[in-house]
């Protein structure tokens, strides 16, 4: 097996010798015989223990087996305690904060990859289980070899492998006994499906996920094909995903060129087709990470927030230089004599004089109005900023700027005609909005 993994990685371009490494291991089969495939093929790596304190001493005696292993083989190890409280699914919340502390350490340690256990059985058992909840070909193809900074080189071996390689080369293990009940779906698939699939076929395991690991190239490749075939279909602005579906070529395959992009967001293939069939502007779908806004001829996707946490309104006084919340402002009141007045809309040119202070940043309210540079009568704001062609998400974050309960700019667009630089102006506020 030593042969087979230097080639898979290899192969795969999954590290290289010489880069820092982050091993999770468990205590458990895979991750032992991992951690010494690792060692024998030269890799530097540290090692990370994560002990949710589930099982009593028996979590306690994992931790101290780990820890003796590497101290034994002279590498760094990492251990932290969780306690965890959870009303939904414990599985699902010891994932999200073991992978949470494995970022904060990779990022402490100057790290590069995270490297994990998964197995050609894992990766089968996932594929029933996606199966199961209706997922795509993603689905199918099971557990990627390599994902942002995470790498799995054991996908090319079997559980049955590794176990075979570790009594040949008396590699010790601890057994998690919550892995021989079926109260989870995976152990439901791993003690009863795949071993009558392995009656029908006994190397089920080894190729089905040799079609995984093609099946996954297959999606790659499509991807990239989709991405350069439609380049004016997906385009990041700001914070937010812009995503133009009546850009995609050929219109036949609408939903399935957008379930491509936003299946990396958690959205489903059922979710993609009912928004494809919507006309209705204003229209949110919600991923468990994300929300999906139709926005007349496009679709709007960014992260799901805390609006509660927002900051809706701060006072400016004259003798302040910035602000940072909620947006980075730089402030100055300069000489009015000779100022050439900017054209750029992040930049705010104010007649200093003609100000009252404190003024007031907030954000815009539905019937908010005011006089636009270069108008004579007043506009509302909602107005302004369909004239603007403004998307509905950056609408959310625009800003209004106040003196006197008067509209004297509206902030990165346009500044009010009543408070415009003029040859009476001596001192000037000028407000830079900083990106």
């Amino acid at each position: 097996m030593w042969r087979e993994f230097d080639a898979f990685c290899e192969k795969q371009e999954l590290f290289k010798k010489g880069d820092l490494l982050l091993l999770a291991m468990s205590g458990g089969l895979d991750s032992m015989v991992l951690g010494e495939l690792m060692l024998k093929s030269g890799h530097d790596f540290q090692v990370a223990h994560a002990n949710f304190q589930l099982r009593g001493q028996a979590s306690e005696d994992d931790a101290r087996f780990v820890e003796k292993w590497a101290k034994k083989n002279k590498v760094k190890f990492h251990l932290k305690r969780f306690d965890l409280d959870a009303s939904g699914s414990i599985q699902e919340l010891a994932r999200k904060v073991r992978y949470h502390w494995f970022r904060e350490l990779m990022s402490e340690q100057n790290i590069s990859l995270l490297v994990t256990a998964h197995h050609a059985s894992d990766n089968v058992e996932t594929m029933f289980i996606n199966v199961l909840r209706g997922a795509g070909a993603h689905g199918w193809s099971g557990i990627p070899m390599a994902e942002n900074q995470i790498r799995r080189p054991l996908l090319f071996a079997s559980k049955n492998e590794l176990r075979a390689f570790a009594d040949q080369e008396s590699i010790a293990f601890r057994e998690d006994r919550s892995n021989l009940t079926d109260h989870y779906l995976r152990n439901q698939i791993r003690h009863h499906i795949i071993p009558e699939m392995e009656k029908i076929s006994p190397n089920f395991v080894q190729r089905v996920s040799k079609n995984q690991l093609q099946l996954r190239r297959s999606l790659q490749l499509t991807d990239a094909l989709v991405q350069a075939m439609n380049p004016r279909v997906f385009n990041w602005e700001q914070d937010h995903l812009v995503i133009r579906p009546q850009e995609i070529k050929p219109q036949e395959f609408v939903v399935d060129v957008l379930f491509l992009e936003l299946r990396k967001v958690n959205f489903s293939l059922e979710q993609c087709e009912l928004a494809a069939d919507t006309a209705e502007s204003g229209k949110v779908f919600f991923s468990e990470s994300h929300e999906l806004l139709i926005d007349r001829d496009q679709w709007l996707v960014r992260p799901r927030s805390n609006k509660a946490q927002e900051i809706d309104a701060v006072e400016i006084h004259p003798d302040m230089e910035k602000i940072i919340e909620p947006m980075p402002i730089r402030i100055e009141v300069v000489d009015g004599h000779s100022f050439e007045i900017p054209t750029d809309k992040l930049v705010a040119a104010l007649d200093f004089d003609q100000l009252k202070f404190p003024l007031v940043l907030r954000k815009w309210h539905k019937g908010d109005r005011f006089v636009p540079l270069g108008m004579n009568g007043h506009k509302l704001i909602s107005d302004f900023l369909i004239d603007e062609k403004v998307d509905q998400f950056e609408k959310e974050r625009t800003f209004i700027l106040e003196s006197d309960e008067e509209i004297v700019w509206v902030v990165g667009h346009r500044i009010s005609h009543n408070w415009r630089i003029t040859e009476n102006t001596r001192r000037i506020l000028l407000l830079t909005l900083e990106q």
